[in-house]
């Protein structure tokens, strides 16, 4: 998923974590760790400054863009969480 700048990409994997790739110079900036399974979705928020990730391991996670820190894990789902998104008005 690119960021709203386009500066950013962050990918999502097997290994159960979330790159964070500068694409002008094709560098790791950060990784995300908290999922226990494959990352399956990741969405930027409008404003590039949050990330949320869905997991085969039945979670949502949201996270600060620009440190890596975990905000909260959505828990609940009783199979893998295929898609996560911001609401329209960015409030949840």
């Amino acid at each position: 998923m690119f960021s709203p700048d386009e500066v950013n990409l962050a990918s999502g994997s097997h290994d159960e974590m979330i790159r964070l790739w500068n694409l002008e110079t094709r560098a790791e900036v950060r990784t995300f760790k908290g999922h226990i399974d494959n990352v399956l979705c990741i969405t930027f928020s409008r404003d590039g400054q949050q990330i949320l990730s869905s997991s085969g391991d039945n979670t949502i996670c949201q996270w600060r863009a620009d440190t890596g820190e975990e905000l909260r894990q959505l828990k609940g789902h009783t199979n893998a969480v295929c898609q996560s998104v911001y609401s329209v008005d960015e409030k949840y």
